[in-house]
């Protein structure tokens, strides 16, 4: 199981996008695809995961005591307190992948999908208590400002190449 998000952006982003890949070529477009890609795993982790909230910045649920307790007792060093971390598989599983005039960002992890939407305790065979969702992939004006200037760096400095 994996999950993917559809993180189109803004009209303003589609239009420049649709407009781009009239005048560049393939591979040029590719690239420049791929560092939204890049830059856009990168704001998840250190504006979603490190600050502990959604892409649209809405604070995620905190983990019950039951949860701090066990992450205590496991020896976890990542902080017991932090939502998402116990292992840090979940942040690292974070990828990209462009096709065509998309970028597609996803985990491969069974979890992913009960992290980021709510699942009732039993649902999809997990055994513990009920999973509260803390969203991690979606569109937001930060990541839309955040493309933007990747945009603007890609073609003041890869244009004339």
């Amino acid at each position: 199981m994996r999950i993917e998000a559809d993180v189109s952006g803004n009209e303003r982003i589609q239009r420049a996008l649709r407009e781009l890949a009239e005048t560049i070529n393939p591979q040029m477009k590719e690239r420049l695809m791929g560092e939204i890609g890049a830059d856009y795993v990168d704001f998840v982790k250190t504006e979603v995961f490190d600050k502990q909230r959604s892409p649209q910045r809405k604070k995620w649920a905190k983990l019950k005591p039951s949860t701090i307790n066990l992450k205590r007792w496991s020896g976890n060093t990542r902080g017991a307190e932090f939502v998402g971390t116990w292992t840090g598989d979940l942040v690292e599983s974070l990828k990209f992948r462009v096709v065509g005039d998309s970028v597609l960002i996803g985990s491969d992890i069974y979890y992913a999908p009960y992290f980021h939407f709510f699942v009732k305790r039993g649902e999809s065979g997990h055994p513990w208590g009920d999973i509260p969702a803390r969203p991690f992939l979606g569109v937001s004006e930060r990541a839309d400002k955040r493309i933007l200037k990747v945009m603007n760096k890609f073609f003041r400095t890869d244009i004339i190449k």
